[in-house]
């Protein structure tokens, strides 16, 4: 499994190993140009004292030998025509031949060449033409009696371009870069040891908040839901988080609340027909073969249906939040919607002679998934043909909304309500006095058109016109 801390130490620790590799490299190549250029500068130094041995006296090629066993002990070279024909060459070369250069350049040119004994050399080829020396056979001096003419004529003929080809052995510059090399990978194997000790100890520390937070988060639990994730020194970085997950908590929180209470009420609710109906099935056993047996069975059934209706309805809360959850169902004109309702409360509506009027738009929808609208629309409905009193009125229309989304209102009356019961109508289980003894309601339509609305982003209001209760539905704000 990934982790953050892994992923934080294979990003630092390569990314110093390839700074310090290209760093050593750099350093290295730049050393090692450094000296190459200086050990070129000695290599045509020798090149050009070599060219300056070489004369042309008198029709003959004339190399002084005395002053090259001074000026090039420690070197390998030759001198040569440019057709390639020798006419000079060191003696420790032997029978060894260094590589012909390049003819066609003027300037100096180097390279990297083998030497005698599989040695590693450097070798520099430079043109140049003899100079000349006009001297008189009289005006030249017979050596000293026990010196040796040291002059060596090399050929006849006319003055003609020679390359002086000069090499020395580049052990000084192998030498010099292998220690640097040695250097560089000791040096850079300490420095990349301590940085990554270094950044393990420090990422380590600085991830220290995150496991503080794990352990915070591993203690939440239902009974700990009203603690808060302690930020005292958290990171600048993970003050947002432990903000947003307080927030959240603060939501669970509320919703637990809710969803205590809801099953507190529901279980209230289901308490007073259980009881009912316990008393009554006792009452059947007791006398069977009398008429309040008949009567008994008859309030079974009655609360049977009770109960039924009360487990649908948190059947429907269950179902209206899937269905906002997952977003499914296409968007339908919200009037073919409302249709749909009407006509399964239709006989309840003939049933009251209830006037009905409805006004909506045959092309409006609602920005929701048509089926959690659905549920929402046909409570509302449920609900209005339920309290509104035999010959009321309820009206359906659709109303354009501030936002430009067409909303939908559902009005009904004489509803019998005052303002301070307008807060109360969304609870669960709430009903007016006058009602509780109806079982055919069980309080929950406006709660499940309430929880549905919020969970796909659209409102429900409530609000008294006269003796008319306006419930409208619109885009959440």
């Amino acid at each position: 499994m990934k982790t953050i801390r892994g992923r934080l130490l294979a990003t630092l620790i390569g990314g110093l190993a390839v700074t310090l590799s290209v760093g050593g490299a750099a350093v290295y190549w730049i050393e090692e140009a450094s000296l190459t250029r200086a050990f070129d500068a000695r290599l045509e130094s020798r090149a050009r004292s070599l060219a300056t041995l070489v004369t042309h006296e008198r029709g003959r090629l004339k190399f002084d030998g005395g002053d090259a066993a001074l000026v090039l002990a420690d070197a390998y070279f030759e001198v040569r025509t440019l057709d390639g024909a020798l006419r000079k060459r060191s003696d420790n070369l032997e029978d060894f031949a260094l590589p012909a250069g390049p003819l066609d350049a003027d300037a100096v040119a180097f390279a990297d060449v083998d030497l005698p004994d599989n040695a590693a050399g450097r070798v520099v080829w430079m043109r140049f033409d003899p100079a000349i020396e006009d001297e008189d056979e009289d005006d030249v001096e017979p050596p000293a009696e026990g010196d040796e003419e040291e002059d060596e004529y090399l050929a006849h003929g006319p003055v003609e371009t020679l390359i002086a080809t000069a090499a020395l052995d580049r052990e000084p510059i192998d030498g010099a870069l292998g220690t640097l090399l040695s250097a560089l990978l000791i040096v850079g194997g300490v420095v990349a040891i301590t940085v990554a000790g270094l950044v393990t100890i420090g990422v380590r520390w600085g991830l220290r908040p995150l496991d503080r937070l794990r352990h915070q988060l591993s203690s939440v639990s239902g009974q700990t839901i009203s603690r808060r994730f302690d930020d005292g020194d958290t990171p600048a970085e993970l003050a947002p988080v432990y903000v947003e997950l307080n927030h959240m908590l603060d939501r669970v929180e509320r919703t637990l609340e809710r969803e205590r209470s809801f099953a507190d009420a529901a279980a209230h609710e289901l308490r007073t027909p259980l009881a009912e109906l316990r008393s009554t099935a006792e009452v059947a056993v007791r006398w069977p073969d009398s008429a309040e047996a008949a009567t008994a069975l008859d309030e079974v059934l009655a609360i049977g249906s009770e109960m039924e209706r009360l487990v649908e309805s948190l059947l429907l809360i269950s179902r209206g939040h899937a269905t906002a959850g997952n977003g499914s169902g296409d968007r339908h004109p919200t009037a073919s919607i409302v249709r749909s309702c009407l006509a399964r409360s239709a006989k309840p509506i003939n049933d009251k002679r209830l006037q009905l009027t409805v006004e909506v738009d045959e092309a409006g929808t609602l920005p929701a998934p048509s089926d959690a609208v659905e549920i929402i629309v046909r409570n509302l409905i449920d609900n209005a043909v339920r309290y509104t009193p035999s010959e009321g009125r309820i009206t359906i229309r659709g109303e354009r909304g501030g936002n430009g989304v067409a909303d939908l209102v559902v009005e009904n009356g004489p509803a019998g309500l005052v303002e301070h019961d307008l807060p109360r109508l969304f609870e669960p289980f709430w009903r007016r006095e006058e009602s509780r003894a109806d079982r055919t309601h069980v309080g929950l339509g406006l709660s499940v058109v309430q929880q549905i609305a919020h969970a796909i982003g659209l409102r429900v209001e409530a609000a008294l016109s006269g003796d008319q209760l306006r419930m409208r539905i619109t885009c959440g704000g």
